[in-house]
């Protein structure tokens, strides 16, 4: 059974210090939060966010309108799959879908400046434009984590 510490475990192996925050309500701020690793992580806590990898790309359309995010993502996966691009299609526990996938980083002199060039080209002929500001050190929800509001999972669509 995979949970968020098996996806960071896999993530460590790729970048060190991932912060994941836990914030059980909108009322709650962002304050609880720690390195994955360090002494203060707890895998029996319920984190519900984490930190983007910095070779790590985010693509998250958020609409009011669930299933047009969800239409849009799709139009997007066709596109990685046709550049033979792995990714991982998750269900936000809210409105929106997330599609996650990597790119070699390794050269980039600016990380935001290349993630956003990178999103623009997988989203340019869509209607709708995405969040671009998952490109820096943000969270995103973790991997599993239940949304504050609806209470919902976030939970794995497809991995290809």
């Amino acid at each position: 059974m995979k949970t968020l510490t098996t996806y960071l475990r896999k993530y460590a192996d790729i970048q060190e210090g991932i912060i994941v925050c836990y914030r059980p309500t909108t009322n709650n701020g962002w304050s609880d939060r720690c390195k994955f690793r360090s002494d203060e992580y707890s895998p029996k806590k319920a984190y519900n966010h984490r930190q983007i990898l910095d070779n790590e790309v985010v693509i998250e359309f958020d609409t009011d309108n669930k299933k047009k995010n969800l239409e849009l993502t799709e139009k997007v996966t066709k596109k990685l799959i046709k550049d033979k691009i792995k990714y991982s299609l998750w269900e936000s526990g809210n409105k929106s879908a997330h599609l996650h996938f990597f790119v070699d980083t390794a050269k980039a002199g600016n990380l935001s400046l290349l993630k956003k060039a990178v999103i623009r080209h997988y989203t340019q002929d869509l209607d709708e434009l995405p969040d671009l500001q998952l490109v820096g050190k943000h969270l995103i929800r973790a991997e599993f984590g239940v949304h504050e509001k609806t209470r919902r999972k976030k939970k794995p669509l497809r991995e290809s």
